[in-house]
Formats: structure tokens, C-alpha cells, sequence
């Protein structure tokens, strides 16, 4: 099967990543990272790449790169090739260092952007190498908090952002650390993995579903749930707590809508398939799995689901409140 072409138009942000093969180590010195790091400086000087946040672990990294002349397959190519020759002839070894050629997706989203800044700083805390993002040498939150310039990274993007999400007029370091606080919950990562998997499709409707009053999310969802056909899961919008968390202030009149044939399951046990399925883009199997269910029964409910969506107004606006909640909680 040949391989699908990447977006990559001028101006392009992307979530840039790569891993050791077989799990191994890629970066086992300070050296290593300072030669990796170097290679991505000679990018940005060729005008190949811009670099807004990165982050070096053990054993892969995160970049948040600009494109600015479409020329992202060049840059990798010559990053990772002159890297993994360096890693070799270190150390007296042949064959692939990475696992695959770099996995990236396209950035479109201001709320994905936010996001992925908290997941790359996250990163070395995750892994617990850190107890804070900024105390990790090898990342770019160390260069936004304590103002120590690493002169190839592109600052303007972040920083903007940062000053904006604290409604402050200018940026200062200390407002990086509240603008993006690293997302440590289990599904966070998740979400910001899946998104990446996904690869390149349609727009990402991400904004305009946070910035929509609940009856334009709930056209939203009739709309999907009307094209749905199974098979296709699609783009995640929020990870699965969001979706627990905007449940909440409706369970109550999830529970109070009586309806037949359930199959021993509650209202709100089908909006929480429902949501996770439409919102979430889980699989049936991750469904059951959080909904403690068989795979049948969480088909089931998600039909159900979809099924009331249309039928059922009183469900539906219940069901566009909670998507308009959780939706709210990764901005």
C-alpha cells in the first residue's frame, strides 16, 4: 500500500514525533541531545522548519514545528539521518534507530496548539525525569520560564498565546507556567496520541465547537450521527474525563428521561457512549472498557444514542449541554 502524502503547504504548524525501535534509548548523554538539538538549529537557519516548543526524552522526542516553505520532509530527513549517524558511529553500531519514519499532524486547531504545548512539557515530568517542566534541560519550557533564550526558538507563537490565555497585554515568563500547566490525566495523552494517529483529514472543528452555544454542538452531533455508519471513528475532540466531568451538572435529568427497551442500561449510560463514541472517537472495545460492558452492549447504546438524538429533543438538548461542557474543559 503506498504511503499517504503528508499535508504540508507553506506555513503549516505540525506535531512532530519519533521513538527508538524496539523501545531502545535514542538519547543516552547530554551529548546526544546537544547533537540532536544542533541538527534541528541548522534546520531553523535553512529556513526549513521553525521550531515553538520541543522536548527530548530518553527515548523519543516532541517538536511543535512551523513549516514555512512546505520543506518538513527535507528537514526530518536530514535531522534524523545525520543524527542516527552520529548515535552509530558512537557507538560502534549499524542498523535503524528509529522505530518508524517521524509520525507529525497537522496543528489547525488553537485549542489543539494549547494543548499540545502542555503534553510536550509534560513529558519529562510523565516520565519522571522532572518534578516541573522547566527544570528539564532539554525542552523549550526551560527557555519560556526562566527566560534563557535558546536563539533558533521561534518565541512569538507561545508567548502570545500565553499573555492572551491570562488576558495579560504583554508576556511575561512568569505567565507561561499558568498558561500552559502540564495535563498529567490518564487520558490526556491518550487523546493527544489518537489525535496524532489520526492523521490528515477534514478541518478540525475543535474551535468552533468550543466558541458554539449547545444548539449548534447539538446540530453538530445530528449531523455526525446521521452520517455515522460504524465503521469510521474519526478525529477525537476531548479526552474521555472531559466527557465524565460534562456529564455531570445534567445526570440528574439524564436519569429522569424514561425510556423502553434499555436493555438494563440508563439514559445516561447511552450519553456516555454516545459522547465518548461522537466526541471521544473511542472504540466500541475502549468503550466497554470504561463503561465496565460487553462490546455488544456499547454498540448498543451508541445506536441508542443516535437513535434518540433524533427522536427524542428533551435527550438531545440534555446530550448538547454536556458535549458544550466538555468540550469547555480542554480550553
Amino acid at each position: 500500500m503506498p504511503r499517504r502524502k503528508r499535508q504540508d503547504e507553506p506555513g503549516t504548524l505540525h506535531h512532530v514525533t519519533n521513538r527508538g525501535i524496539a523501545k531502545r534509548t535514542v538519547f543516552e548523554r547530554v551529548e546526544d541531545v546537544r547533537y540532536f538539538l544542533s541538527r534541528v538549529a541548522h534546520a531553523v537557519r535553512r529556513g526549513e522548519i521553525r521550531v515553538h516548543a520541543y522536548n527530548c526524552v530518553t527515548t523519543h522526542f516532541h517538536m511543535f514545528l512551523e513549516s514555512p516553505r512546505g520543506e518538513l520532509a527535507k528537514a526530518m530527513r536530514r535531522i534524523q539521518g545525520e543524527y542516527s549517524r552520529h548515535f552509530n558511529r558512537r557507538r560502534k553500531r549499524d542498523g535503524p534507530l528509529y522505530r518508524r519514519r517521524y509520525h507529525s499532524k497537522v496543528v489547525d486547531s488553537v485549542t489543539y496548539q494549547d494543548n499540545l504545548v502542555r503534553y510536550i512539557d509534560a513529558n519529562a515530568v510523565e516520565a519522571g525525569l522532572v518534578a516541573k517542566p522547566e527544570w528539564h534541560v532539554s525542552s523549550s519550557a526551560r527557555s519560556y520560564v526562566r527566560g534563557e533564550g535558546t536563539p533558533w526558538l521561534t518565541c512569538d507563537l507561545v508567548e502570545a498565546r500565553a499573555a492572551e490565555r491570562c488576558s495579560a497585554p504583554a508576556f511575561r515568563p512568569e505567565l507561561y507556567a499558568i498558561a500552559f500547566k502540564p495535563k498529567l490525566s490518564p487520558g490526556h495523552e491518550e487523546w493527544i496520541l489518537k489525535r496524532l494517529a489520526a492523521g490528515e483529514g477534514p478541518p478540525d472543528p475543535l474551535d468552533d465547537l468550543i466558541s458554539a452555544a449547545p444548539p449548534k454542538v447539538l446540530a453538530w452531533m445530528r449531523r455526525k450521527a446521521a452520517l455515522a455508519d460504524g465503521t469510521e471513528i474519526g478525529m477525537p475532540l476531548v479526552p474521555w474525563q472531559a466527557v465524565e466531568a460534562g456529564l455531570q451538572p445534567v445526570l440528574p435529568d439524564l436519569r429522569a428521561i424514561k425510556r423502553r427497551d434499555c436493555r438494563g442500561c440508563t439514559t445516561d449510560d447511552i450519553a456516555r457512549a454516545g459522547l465518548l463514541r461522537e466526541l471521544g472517537c473511542l472504540s466500541y472495545a475502549r468503550i466497554a472498557d470504561l463503561a465496565a460492558c460487553s462490546e455488544t452492549a456499547a454498540k448498543y447504546r451508541v445506536r441508542r444514542h443516535r437513535g434518540l438524538l433524533r427522536t427524542s429533543p428533551e435527550y438531545g438538548e440534555l446530550v448538547a449541554i454536556a458535549a458544550h461542557h466538555a468540550l469547555s474543559c480542554i480550553r
